[in-house]
């Protein structure tokens, strides 16, 4: 028997294979990255802001659809937000009342809330529910229809771009698209443009992405690419133009397995560009 352990500190769920010959079981012990009591915190300011967000009404009735949804008790059932004779404020109230419910549930709670008509597509909402998107996509309940994306590749890959602030927002569009399960053509532009207006920031030309492999490939080989690594990249730059033309103007039926791995690709360009223009101009 072996057991396979992270040294992270995420959620373990443990699941044991046997094997068709022999006894030998295997435990596998799969890590999945929990919500921390400083997104929390900062979700709870952002969402019970003392002017521009949720009113101590509105928050109870908010966890009441909550409490009823999902069937937990919650603490603050009153607008006077009150335990015993303690009076609390709006953002401690908030996060309490959040603490009560699982990991995957806080995480369908922040993201409805952020879009919520009261915050009118805000800035300080879409960066919290951009952060939800990228650090804990792993909770939501499509999860199990995307399981193979990396998200931690991804959230690196989102990080690398904190210097490219219209490719990062158009990254991030996407996965939220794609988590959301809907606009799936969208999410190939996105993705498409995502990469374009790196490469055109890095490159400092205004390219469309398939006039741009030529640019790109000088850098490869200023990395030492052999011919082979060359023509490789070559015809992954064309093909996924190719492919995010063939689908940019058809239904929603796209394969999920095939947005994956467009999604993976547009990855691996992303975090391969900047680095060879960083380490190689």
């Amino acid at each position: 028997m072996a057991t396979f352990r992270s040294e992270l500190n995420y959620r373990s769920i443990q699941t044991r294979i046997s094997l068709s010959r022999g006894s030998l079981a295997v435990i596998l012990t799969i890590k999945f990255k929990v919500v921390e009591d400083q997104f929390l915190i900062e979700a709870s300011k952002i969402l019970a802001h003392n002017s521009k967000g949720f009113s101590g009404k509105e928050i109870v009735e908010i966890f009441k659809f909550y409490s009823s949804k999902f069937n937990k008790e919650i603490i603050f059932k009153e607008e006077k937000l009150k335990i015993g004779q303690e009076l609390y404020i709006k953002r401690l109230a908030f996060k309490k009342n959040l603490e009560i419910f699982t990991d995957e549930e806080k995480f369908i709670i922040i993201s409805e809330l952020c879009r919520n008509e009261k915050f009118n597509n805000t800035n300080y909402t879409n960066t919290l529910e951009e952060n939800l998107y990228l650090n804990y996509s792993h909770l939501n309940t499509f999860y199990k229809k995307i399981k193979q994306l990396d998200f931690e590749i991804i959230s690196r890959t989102a990080n690398i771009l904190n210097d490219f602030p219209e490719s990062k927002s158009l990254y991030t569009i996407a996965l939220k698209n794609l988590n959301l399960n809907y606009f799936q053509r969208n999410i190939l532009d996105e993705l498409r443009l995502s990469l374009e207006l790196l490469m055109k920031s890095l490159f400092n030309n205004n390219k469309p992405l398939e006039n741009q492999v030529d640019d790109f490939l000088i850098y490869i080989k200023k990395g030492g690419g052999s011919i082979e690594y060359v023509n490789l990249f070559n015809d992954i730059l064309e093909y996924y133009c190719k492919y995010c033309d063939t689908y940019k103007n058809s239904d929603d039926n796209i394969n999920i397995e095939e947005l994956e791995f467009i999604f993976e690709t547009t990855s691996v360009l992303i975090r391969k560009v900047v680095h060879l223009k960083q380490n190689y101009s």
